[in-house]
């Protein structure tokens, strides 16, 4: 026997509405406890690299790293560092969009971009710390590259993100303002954040299914 109308719309409205409860109970919250592994590796890490940068906690983020370069950058980075960060920014919109062509097309942007900005065009410390991010975003891209379902890829996204917010806190972005949000429900409702050229929630984790879910946690 068919359910009828009327039941399939109260259970569809039932589901939508713990989903929507969901959301709005985690607003605010902050895991402190757990972190981001690698979707695409059991170990929740690539071999060969660092497990603590591999493998990021949640509850530092928005502290972050004290290392602020952005007061004495040389013109020549700048000039090859702010389009990485529109590059990641069109990255993630097109995520928001669930356009996986676009997304496609701007990682592979944002790999080249990457390569064409040496370390050397820094110096000391500069230079270290924009080596060891330049190498994780590198390593997040193949992995994303590497996904084959979606939830994969923005899981991927997801470390992506954690390294960008870090780099953008150190060294800046000239053109305009960016906020750093946030998402209770990515990342497996384990959290999750990501930089937005707007006060606007606009979620890459979720797309179209919770695109307003998150808040805005910081101005950089």
């Amino acid at each position: 026997m068919k359910p009828s109308k009327s039941t399939a719309w109260s259970a569809l409205l039932l589901t939508v509405t713990l989903v929507v409860q969901g959301c709005n109970q985690e607003k605010g919250k902050v895991p402190t406890s757990d972190t981001y592994k690698n979707p695409d590796n059991v170990a929740g890490r690539v071999p060969g690299t660092d497990p603590k940068t591999t493998e990021m906690g949640v509850d530092d983020m928005l502290q972050g790293t004290n290392m602020v370069f952005r007061d004495n950058l040389p013109s020549a980075f700048k000039t090859r560092f702010v389009p990485v960060v529109t590059t990641y920014l069109a990255m993630k919109d097109a995520f928001v969009a669930d356009n996986a062509q676009e997304v496609d097309k701007q990682a592979n942007q944002m790999t080249q971009l990457l390569q064409q900005t040496p370390d050397t065009l820094l110096g000391g410390e500069a230079a270290a710390f924009w080596k060891e991010k330049k190498g994780f975003l590198m390593t997040h891209l193949k992995l994303y590259k590497a996904a084959e379902k979606d939830q994969a890829k923005r899981l991927s996204f997801v470390f992506l993100s954690t390294v960008m917010v870090k780099t953008v806190k150190a060294f800046g972005y000239g053109p305009q303002k960016l906020y750093v949000d946030y998402c209770p429900m990515a990342n497996e409702k384990k959290g999750a954040y990501w930089l937005s050229q707007t006060m606007e929630i606009r979620n890459p984790y979720l797309g179209r299914k919770m695109p307003t879910c998150g808040e805005v946690k910081q101005e950089i």
